[in-house]
């Protein structure tokens, strides 16, 4: 990429930022996304230094390593941070965290985490199509 090429990408990318504050964006709503893709991505890293522990010997301390049954020890919010990450990594253990969400009556978490995972799916499909 030219260096003509990036100025203008800058420039574009700083008009929609200055059109996006402009229209009012709530702060408040921003930063609970911001919080909620903060607490997937820290559990979706939980999950996968799992497998990486797995016959690490003494190193793997196993408190840190991830259990299903972890899942049942989670507060409402935590479990839906762990579902989302769990829907994106298409991992088994998804629909017993899903399971746990709709027994505790937390719908709206099930929605939050599902349309987390499929907006961070989504991201990723396009940074696969760019570096195509």
């Amino acid at each position: 990429m030219g260096s003509a090429a990036r100025e203008k990408r800058l420039r574009l990318l700083e008009e929609r930022r200055k059109a996006r504050r402009a229209s009012g964006r709530d702060t408040t709503q921003a930063a609970q996304v911001r919080a909620f893709l903060r607490g997937a991505l820290a559990a979706m890293a939980h999950i996968r230094r799992a497998g990486a522990r797995d016959g690490g010997g003494a190193a793997a301390a196993p408190r840190l390593r991830y259990s299903v049954h972890h899942l049942f020890d989670l507060g409402d919010e935590a479990l839906a941070h762990y579902y989302a990450a769990l829907l994106m990594l298409r991992h088994v253990d998804a629909a017993t965290a899903r399971e746990v969400l709709e027994v505790r009556d937390r719908f709206d978490l099930v929605s939050k985490a599902e349309a987390v995972s499929e907006k961070m799916r989504e991201v990723l499909r396009r940074g696969d199509a760019r570096a195509s």
